[in-house]
């Protein structure tokens, strides 16, 4: 059994309590289970669609969490190399979602450095911390505690997102304000051509098949002949 009374000292590493800390905030309000590879966290399939969220490390040592849908017939690709499908509890991913950056305009210029300072102090996860960053950390349990106090931060914005999306057409109406409005934060999946590719094979499982080809060609120029018989797979899905 873990001893929440074990001390802790600043640079002692944080993310070994992750797992936990962050479950137990998301099981409040999502049936979700923990990914024991990668800092993801999903929920039952509901026909072809799950919730997924995803502790993502950046530069420095801050792990902000995004959240979103994982659909089973979305593959992801890198580098025209081979396509993988997140349809497991080993494998998960995000196709379209959402995180405090957007939220709140992180990457805007309204904020101050020391303004952003403190937006990464409450809405982002630490990866250890130092004699000055008066987190009040001492021990497992106070670790624990602030894992989880940084994450219910964030639920307002998740519960508002899973609110207002739920839909496919939710989604591509999302997709196309978030095109037109051509602001990106730095995340995998929020930004132009991930748009354009995820609404790509939303439209060809609504049978859509010429806006779906019109969504991809927005990202190739002359689209992959295994691409396109990957989204042809998904317009003849019953």
């Amino acid at each position: 059994m873990e001893d929440l009374n074990q001390k802790l000292k600043p640079y002692d590493f944080l993310v070994k309590y992750f797992n936990v800390g962050v479950t137990n905030v998301l099981s409040e309000y999502f049936d979700v289970k923990c990914c024991d590879k990668g800092y993801y966290w999903f929920t039952p399939w509901e026909g072809h669609c799950r919730k997924a969220f995803h502790l993502l490390a950046q530069k420095g040592t801050i792990y902000p969490i995004f959240w979103g849908y994982n659909f089973d017939f979305i593959p992801s690709r890198k580098d025209y190399g081979k396509f993988i499908y997140h349809r497991t509890e080993k494998a998960v991913a995000i196709n379209f979602g959402d995180s405090v950056f957007r939220n709140i305009d992180y990457y805007s210029e309204k904020f101050t450095f020391k303004e952003k300072a403190e937006i990464r102090k409450k809405y982002f996860l630490h990866s250890y911390f130092t004699e000055d960053d008066c987190m009040n950390i001492n021990d497992v349990a106070s670790a624990y505690k602030y894992i989880e106090e940084v994450i219910r931060n964030n639920i307002p914005f998740m519960l508002d997102f899973f609110n207002r999306v739920r839909t496919i057409d939710d989604m591509i109406a999302e997709m196309d304000k978030r095109i037109a409005a051509g602001n990106y934060p730095h995340w995998y999946a929020d930004n132009y051509n991930q748009h354009y590719y995820c609404k790509a094979f939303l439209l060809a499982y609504q049978k859509k098949m010429d806006e779906a080809i019109a969504s991809l060609k927005m990202v190739y120029e002359d689209t992959p002949e295994d691409l396109m018989a990957r989204l042809e797979k998904v317009y003849a899905m019953e």
